[in-house]
């Protein structure tokens, strides 16, 4: 898990059915939940398509060694969103 307390937000990865996904938000609901398409180490892509928006998304995971520190995330809203792991 990690958070963003200057927007009140937080974001959890997890793995479903062979996918990584990220589930970001102030409250977790459905339509907060990325399925992450690898772009390359440590950096994914995601998108959705809803009826009143259509969003995409850089998500970044930011390793201090082996050890994961923190995702930055990135759409037309936000720009390198710092979520630290909790």
């Amino acid at each position: 898990r990690y958070s963003n307390a200057d927007i009140g937000a937080e974001a959890e990865g997890q793995m479903r059915g062979g996918a990584l996904l990220l589930r970001y938000g102030p409250a977790f609901h459905h339509e907060a939940e990325l399925a992450l398409a690898p772009l390359a180490r440590d950096m994914f892509l995601a998108s959705y398509d809803r009826a009143w928006t259509k969003q995409s998304f850089a998500v970044r995971f930011v390793r201090h060694g082996d050890t994961v520190a923190g995702v930055l995330v990135s759409s037309d809203r936000l720009k390198n969103t710092w979520f630290a792991r909790l």
